[in-house]
């Protein structure tokens, strides 16, 4: 897997502020072996999944903004570091509608796997877990949880950029069905988008393109 862009926020919610504290950072993950392994297993592990639902993105831009911004970064007019900025920053409006979503490190990758370009967007909580060093002394250590994806969204750039209307190019799991990520993401569950057309599309078991 090739990881074109890859970098993570932080959105906090632990404290008295209903709509938390946000933390952005201001580049871009350097290239490293580390990054690259961390969205292989992302990957892997999505596919392992099974979505909540998949779906389109929705037409109206001013009210689901994050197309809008991600047509910027597709088309160069906007990095990516800014991409994922402009869009953490519209998850911070959200959260104040959601009386049980903590906060979490909100992480951006977009990605290749073979002919096929991603775009990940994933909530990612913090689990306990135990390290040893060299002398071989415990200690307690703190990683990314990605066994368990409870706000994670997959974007099919390839199918959306050259036959958007085929079949869905968004898949998500949303295991807080409080959390308006959905609404965030500006998807709108599987359908045909054409006005013309009110048919149902059939939803395909999986859009991975190994």
């Amino acid at each position: 897997m090739l990881v074109h862009n890859c970098i993570i926020h932080y959105v906090d919610k632990t404290g008295e502020s209903a709509s938390g504290q946000l933390y952005l950072r201001d580049s871009v993950l350097p290239e490293s072996k580390v990054v690259s392994q961390l969205i292989e297993h992302l990957h892997d592990r999505f596919d392992d999944a099974t979505p909540t639902a998949r779906g389109f993105f929705n037409s109206d831009e001013d009210t689901y903004p994050l197309s809008r911004w991600l047509q910027e970064y597709v088309e160069g007019d906007v990095d990516f570091a800014g991409f994922s900025q402009a869009s953490t920053l519209h998850l911070g409006t959200l959260i104040p509608k959601s009386d049980v979503y903590s906060g979490g490190h909100v992480l951006f990758a977009h990605c290749s796997q073979g002919i096929t370009d991603y775009l990940y967007i994933a909530v990612l909580q913090l689990r306990s877990g135990f390290a040893v060093t060299q002398e071989l002394m415990v200690l307690p250590s703190l990683h990314l949880d990605l066994d368990r994806l409870g706000m994670t969204a997959r974007i099919n750039l390839s199918l959306w950029e050259t036959d958007c209307e085929s079949a869905p190019y968004i898949s998500f799991i949303d295991g807080q069905s409080q959390v308006p990520f959905a609404e965030f993401i500006g998807c709108k569950e599987a359908h045909c988008p054409s006005t013309r057309c009110g048919q149902s599309l059939p939803i395909p078991p999986g859009d991975r393109n190994d």
